[in-house]
């Protein structure tokens, strides 16, 4: 019951971080626009993945090793990485050209690219399948890494049922990223392909 509740108010901590610019207003001044016009990105609320990760790491005195933060396994399961890899890449442009008929190719900006393969991937990889899977479990990771991306996308003004289904797709996604992170003992596989499948909603929509 504690192990829950602290991983609840783990939950409502990161939610709160994330949101912080959206509640810093100086007159006419609000830090979530400047950065929406400035980079494009909400850079300092997702900044709080690295943040809540090395603050957590260091209290609970957590080694590297644990956390997945070595080579692990992952030339011995490379293989079927690979075919994973491919096939959530693969499946998740094919739902797309079947929901909107056509894909088109982008250039996303330097700022987008950065933005998903460093602030987002890295970072929540680390706090998820690094911090949370380590002390809580795997199911813990992949049902928190949906519940976040369920609020977030509640708080940004977006419908109850698109939230939903975009809570239960990263539900699905997590899953996949946190087997990745248990078979290979190493949070660096599903750094690498939790930053292919985000670049690649940009690169290809």
């Amino acid at each position: 019951m504690k192990k829950t509740l602290f991983f609840i108010l783990l939950i409502l901590a990161l939610f709160l971080s994330l949101s912080i610019p959206t509640y810093i207003h100086i007159n006419d001044f609000n830090l979530m626009a400047w950065q929406r016009n400035t980079w494009e990105w909400n850079y300092i609320g997702v900044s709080f993945n690295y943040i809540l990760f090395i603050l957590l790491v260091n209290i609970t005195k957590s080694k590297m090793g644990e956390l997945g933060l070595q080579v692990g396994k992952w030339k011995e399961n490379i293989v079927w990485y690979s075919l994973i890899s491919f096939g959530v890449l693969f499946l998740s442009k094919l739902s797309d050209y079947f929901s909107k008929v056509e894909l088109i190719f982008y250039l996303p900006s330097l700022s987008t690219v950065l933005f998903q393969l460093l602030f987002v991937s890295i970072g929540e990889e680390l706090f998820w399948r690094g911090f949370v899977q380590k002390q809580f479990g795997f199911w813990y990771s992949s049902i928190g890494f949906g519940i976040i991306h369920f609020l977030s996308t509640l708080a940004a003004g977006n419908t109850l049922i698109n939230a939903i289904a975009y809570g239960v797709v990263t539900f699905l996604l997590g899953t996949i990223f946190s087997w990745i992170r248990k078979k290979t003992e190493s949070v660096y596989p599903s750094i690498l392909l939790h930053g292919l499948y985000n670049i690649s909603n940009y690169f290809i929509k």
